[in-house]
């Protein structure tokens, strides 16, 4: 039996492809050579390249065959050779691209201008494939071609990144991260990748949309003072969630894998994860449907919470208990709402200050009663709904100055601490063994 092999670490595919300049020769001097255009150049192809189409009508009357040396000079074996590299470029970044099911019109090769990017018009740059949307993606792909010509003979390379295989061998590579010894390193360098991709952009998203809301820009005061670029919340919004879904799946799998990070940044990180499965979870349409697995997200990261309130004294403070908690309250209003549309039509994030104060802040106070008043209230005039509880007018103000300063520091001065362990991000907090609870 063969011993085990390593899997390729990076999601890259490779496409390569090889056509006879003769054979196109051929096609092209037949009647039937407009449509064999026509159908290996996209329209826009066609048009860019119109000059370089058009051959001389004595090239189509000469006895020549595609063998002969004499050809070779013609412009009609020019346009033969180009059409060839550009056929060779296209199969090969269909093989490239094999998950999908491409078509010849669905890749277009183009020139990348002087600025290095691939443009719509011609440049004097290497060629460069675009790859038009599927109907689950939001913007055309790019992929990496290079075409040769060498005799008789086009031949075409094609290098491609492939988004699927990098989300279904993603568990696999969290597993060989572990084994090796790096999961600590692996996990905390990943969540703060993906906690920092969801501060970006959560604050730009409805607090409280309707179940047909899809993704958009702010509804409630501070707005944003011109629209934005089209299909920009649509990729904002997959960016958004998908964090909060990879921060659930890494801290489940490397718990799986026997990394149990209880430490108070992982405890931020799955709480913030949390409320977002739970969002996108009632309201599906705010990723357009792309969070299946919304619910279980969820519950992955209230299984960590869990945990981690049995672990840690500080849990009780903020991380386990009433993070929970907090959740169960956005669950309670969320449900309400999705039960009954009329029920808070017509409110704002302002009627809900104190529960959206919680879901953002690091270290927090239980404000249970609050939140649950403040749901209540908000089924009457707004007028009584956002009433601070007596007594505690200052209070949550004090506490959101406090919050970001808090995880920030704390976190600097666990990694100058630490420098000397598997280098700067290997082990931010003592093991569970260490800690005198």
């Amino acid at each position: 039996m063969a011993p085990p092999i390593r899997p390729f670490p990076f999601p890259i595919n490779i496409g390569t492809d090889i056509c006879q300049i003769s054979r196109i020769y051929t096609i092209l001097r037949g009647p039937r050579r407009t449509r064999f255009i026509n159908r290996v150049l996209a329209p826009e192809e066609v048009a860019w390249h119109g000059a370089r189409l058009n051959w001389s009508a004595a090239d189509l009357k000469t006895d020549h065959s595609p063998g002969d040396g004499g050809v070779r000079g013609t412009d009609l074996w020019r346009t033969a050779a180009f059409v060839a590299g550009r056929f060779a470029a296209k199969e090969a970044a269909i093989k490239a691209h094999s998950r999908r099911r491409l078509t010849f019109h669905d890749v277009i090769i183009e020139r990348r201008t002087a600025g290095g990017g691939a443009g719509e018009t011609l440049g004097s740059g290497p060629p460069v494939v675009r790859i038009r949307a599927g109907a689950r993606d939001g913007e055309d792909v790019c992929a990496l071609v290079s075409i040769s010509h060498d005799g008789d003979y086009a031949t075409a390379v094609c290098v491609a990144h492939d988004d699927e295989m990098m989300r279904a061998s993603e568990p696999l590579r969290r597993s060989c991260h572990c084994h090796l010894g790096f999961g600590e390193t692996f996990v905390y360098l990943n969540l703060l990748y993906y906690v920092s991709t969801l501060m970006l952009h959560r604050e730009y998203f409805p607090f409280l949309p309707t179940p047909e809301s899809e993704p958009r820009g702010p509804v409630d005061q501070p707005m944003l003072g011109a629209p934005a670029p089209e299909g920009w919340w649509d990729d904002s919004s997959r960016l958004l969630f998908g964090a909060a879904e990879h921060i659930a799946a890494i801290l489940h799998e490397a718990s799986e894998c026997g990394v149990h990070l209880m430490t108070p940044f992982a405890g931020f990180c799955a709480f913030s994860a949390g409320y977002l499965n739970l969002y996108v979870a009632k309201y599906p349409r705010m990723n357009l449907g792309r969070s299946p697995r919304a619910s279980d997200c969820l519950k992955m990261c209230l299984d960590y919470l869990e945990k981690f309130r049995l672990v840690w004294k500080i849990a009780d403070g903020w991380g386990g208990t009433r993070k929970i908690k907090t959740i169960h309250h956005a669950s309670v209003l969320y449900e309400r709402a999705t039960e009954d549309r009329t029920r808070y039509q017509g409110r704002t994030r302002a009627d809900f200050d104190t529960l959206h104060q919680s879901v953002h802040e690091f270290r927090v106070v239980d404000r249970s009663d609050a939140h649950t008043r403040e749901i209540r209230g908000a089924e009457r005039p707004s007028a009584q709904a956002t009433w601070p509880v007596q007594g505690h007018e200052h209070e949550h103000e004090h506490e959101h100055e406090l919050d970001t300063n808090t995880l920030l520091n704390q976190l600097f001065a666990e990694v100058s601490n630490n420098l000397d362990e598997q280098g700067a991000w290997s082990q931010w907090w003592p093991a569970i063994d260490q800690v005198d609870l």
